[in-house]
């Protein structure tokens, strides 16, 4: 296809969609998630919500939590040169919007609506480490004998056939 006949819009959607989609058939990749990114990461965000924190002292640990896991996962798509630029672009555009809420927030963290700014950053940032890591080796799920030629199929599989009509 002619590149000036190009659809981008269209790249751009099916890459997201399937890296939105690879990772629910693994495991590993959901634990990951859940442990490290949100429990973990989100430490900060668990303690406040445990100890009773008023909303102020939420979007301060909110504020805090996202903007770093964003900037980690942005990175993480525009490093690698095998990135198409429409997908580097589009991390540089949710980076943007992210750090506005950001902005935002830390100018105005006692308004009400600092709390749903956060939780929403809070979500876009863990939407961007889902698109970042979804092709993420590591943290997919595999049988120990996967291993496959170039061509042939399961080389931990028996060879279908014999030899003796062979000759030289």
């Amino acid at each position: 296809m002619n590149e000036e006949n190009e659809n981008y819009w269209r790249h751009l959607g099916s890459y997201v969609a399937r890296k939105f989609c690879v990772p629910w058939r693994h495991p590993t990749y959901l634990f990951y998630l859940f442990v490290a990114i949100v429990g973990a990461g989100g430490l900060g965000i668990w303690s406040v919500l445990y100890n009773g924190g008023d909303n102020e002292k939420i979007v301060a640990s909110l504020y805090t939590y996202f903007p770093a896991v964003a900037m980690a996962s942005a990175f993480e798509l525009i490093l690698p040169k095998s990135n198409e630029k429409y997908v580097r672009s589009f991390a540089l555009f949710v980076l943007f919007i992210l750090a506005l809420v950001a902005f935002v927030i830390g100018a105005n963290p006692a308004k009400p609506y600092s709390l749903y700014l956060g939780i929403f950053g809070a979500g876009g940032a863990i939407a961007l480490w889902w698109l970042a890591n979804a092709e993420n080796e590591n943290l997919h799920d595999s049988p120990e004998l996967e291993s496959k030629a170039a061509i042939g199929g399961d080389v931990g599989k028996p060879v279908v056939g014999d030899t003796n009509d062979f000759t030289t």
